[in-house]
């Protein structure tokens, strides 16, 4: 993709969205290009699919599942997070552990509400705090929601747009099924949120905020409800080079009150942005006290290198980075392969589907933690992924394996000049013998630029302003 394809179609999709910008419009999950990656471009699956569309139909529509085993209760303070282990719901939340953390501190009243969109068996008590939103899709309602996004995307077909090109492109996105479907479910997850929500009577509400089409919608659901609640958007994720909707204003209530960030870098680049200052809020977080425990990785005793592999959770990620892998293995480099999957990935068929890939191969799927990972490697294959800040500080060397025809979405673009371009095979077994010859040892004044712009990519948890956020009226 060409920088000046990606501006053109953004920009023309953005100006579609935002003009008499309503509900349905907004729900348009091809409209909201998040990023310069393809898979956010074309509402592609996160993981390998095989199913037909009648399966998928069968599937959605009659394996139900029940939402939580009761109902919520009222509560000041509520937290709309995302399932993404069973061990989070008893320890320490993903996203919001800082703002939780102060809510109990301060003994204040909250429920948490997980977004299980994967439908996984959660088991819960009845004294717990937190309740399972299931994705529960209703026959009746999405078949209304079909004909008003039919409407939608009519309209935007038969509306003006000056680049004829684009505007084929734009359409030929709006008709696929899987964005109407991602669509549909956009609606229909945000009415059961918005269902929860009327029961809880919250004053506060704190959400993800990524960029997708569902924060937005909520957000004008919040609103329509009652616009005396206060809505806190979350923007926990790494700012890439080629990033969009979450930059984007829509207004129109369809944006969180305030957007509070995880560094300073954050804030600054939302700012650039025209976004009000006041409306920008640092409260720094979790990954800035992760980042900063056990930096020290064990020192390296066997003649031979150690790489982990970090893709983000599609599949067509997961299968560059394995592959190149692959390529890279021969008899003198004596290279092992750790593969770390994006936390998301659990669908257990993938996952033996990528285990039956690799096994050929001199590569091992992890089942540790990171930092486990971290300490037994000493350089990484990466691309988008978010946990390559937290290898880099703790001594990995980053790899960014570049695609032909792409634009960058290197976590760590703004220190590009420091790191070892790899481009192709050639390039990294051009880096990796003169790191043998180094003794496995990379340049120490680069080494050191990485590890500072990581040290300073997060921001320490801001517990006075976080406090201040939750008692302000």
């Amino acid at each position: 993709m060409k920088y000046s394809f990606y501006k053109k179609i953004t920009f023309y999709s953005n100006q579609i969205l935002r003009k008499n910008i309503n509900y349905y419009k907004a729900s348009l999950s091809s409209l909201h290009i998040i990023r310069s990656h393809k898979n956010y471009f074309n509402i592609t699956e996160r993981q390998i699919n095989k199913d037909s569309i009648i399966q998928k139909t069968i599937k959605k529509y009659f394996s139900k599942v029940i939402n939580s085993i009761k109902n919520i209760n009222t509560s000041e303070f509520l937290i709309i997070s995302n399932f993404t282990n069973q061990n989070e719901l008893k320890n320490e939340d993903r996203y919001f552990h800082h703002i939780i953390k102060q809510l109990k501190k301060e003994k204040k009243n909250y429920n948490i509400i997980y977004r299980n969109l994967n439908n996984h068996k959660i088991n819960q008590t009845k004294k717990d705090n937190y309740y399972i939103l299931n994705n529960n899709p209703k026959i009746i309602k999405d078949f209304y929601y079909f004909f008003k996004i039919i409407i939608e995307i009519i309209k935007i077909i038969f509306s003006k747009i000056n680049n004829q090109n684009y505007r084929n492109i734009i359409n030929k996105n709006l008709i696929k099924l899987n964005n109407i479907s991602s669509s549909i479910n956009n609606i229909s997850h945000v009415e059961d949120l918005i269902e929860q929500i009327k029961i809880a009577k919250p004053k506060k509400i704190f959400l993800t905020y990524e960029g997708y089409p569902w924060e937005r919608l909520l957000c004008k659901r919040i609103k329509d409800y009652d616009n005396k609640i206060m809505i806190f958007g979350y923007f926990f994720s790494v700012m890439l080079k080629y990033t969009n909707t979450p930059l984007l204003k829509l207004n129109n209530n369809f944006d969180p009150d305030i957007i509070l960030t995880s560094s300073n870098f954050i804030s600054k680049t939302f700012l650039q942005k025209k976004f009000k200052k006041k409306s920008i809020v640092n409260i720094g977080s979790i990954k800035f006290e992760v980042l900063h425990k056990n930096k020290d990785k064990n020192l390296k005793n066997s003649k031979y290198t150690k790489c982990l592999i970090l893709p983000e959770g599609f599949d067509d990620e997961v299968k560059f980075l394995i592959n190149f892998a692959i390529k890279t293995q021969n008899k003198k480099s004596k290279i092992k392969y750790i593969l770390r999957l994006h936390p998301t990935i659990k669908d257990k068929a993938y996952l033996n589907s990528i285990k039956n890939y690799i096994k050929k191969y001199n590569i091992l799927l992890s089942n540790s933690s990171l930092d486990d990972d971290i300490k037994n490697c000493d350089i990484t294959f990466y691309r988008g992924s978010s946990s390559v800040i937290e290898a880099s500080y703790k001594g990995l060397i980053p790899l960014y394996i570049e695609k032909q025809n792409e634009l960058s979405f290197d976590v760590l673009y703004k220190i590009e000049k420091y790191k070892p371009k790899i481009k192709s095979v050639r390039d990294f077994h051009k880096f990796h013998n003169i790191y043998k010859k180094n003794n496995y040892k990379y340049n120490i004044k680069n080494t050191g630029k990485i590890i500072d712009y990581c040290r300073s990519y997060y921001s320490l948890i801001d517990e006075k302003m976080i406090s201040k956020i939750i008692n302000n009226r």
